[in-house]
């Protein structure tokens, strides 16, 4: 038996699509702007020095274990696709990140996330999808966060211009 539940959530840059998705995409930078949390560890690309293509892998480390990931789908700069699962395959997390024009200008990256828990861990399901949401709302607000930064630095303004 097995537990699915899916998390939507956005957050608007002043960054333009191609900058959103190039951050998205640059999985050897992430610990440049993500700090470590209760939830993630960290991540590490099998291949960080190139552009990152469909059937890459990685590891996202977390307190329930090393999630190995892969790279489903690229199409730059609208939509990154992975996927990561657990060695005993008890937590699968699908993830659909888009990237569009944003009202007003900018960039609208959305997060999609489909949580799969089997075996033991679908009798604490409602908690890991609690903390992954939570997870996924820091690491965009971090990453718009830069995003402004970059935008505000390339474009010579002040913060709160």
């Amino acid at each position: 038996m097995r537990r699915t539940s899916e998390l939507t959530i956005s957050g608007h840059t002043r960054a333009d699509a191609t900058a959103a998705f190039a951050a998205l995409t640059d999985l050897a930078r992430f610990a440049s702007w993500l700090p470590r949390s209760f939830v993630y560890r960290g991540t590490e690309p099998d291949s960080p020095y190139r552009p990152l293509a469909v059937g890459d892998t990685y590891r996202d480390r977390t307190p329930l274990g090393i999630l190995d990931g892969r790279v489903l789908a690229v199409d730059p700069p609208h939509r990154v696709d992975f996927t990561q699962t657990t060695a005993t395959g008890h937590l699968g997390i699908d993830i659909s990140y888009s990237v569009a024009a944003g009202p007003g200008g900018g960039s609208l990256i959305t997060r999609t996330g489909t949580i799969t828990t089997t075996g033991l861990l679908r009798l604490v399901h409602a908690p890991v999808v609690w903390l992954t949401g939570r997870e996924n709302r820091r690491t965009l607000q971090r990453l718009t966060a830069l995003l402004d930064q970059r935008a505000t630095e390339s474009h010579g303004l002040t913060p709160h211009s």
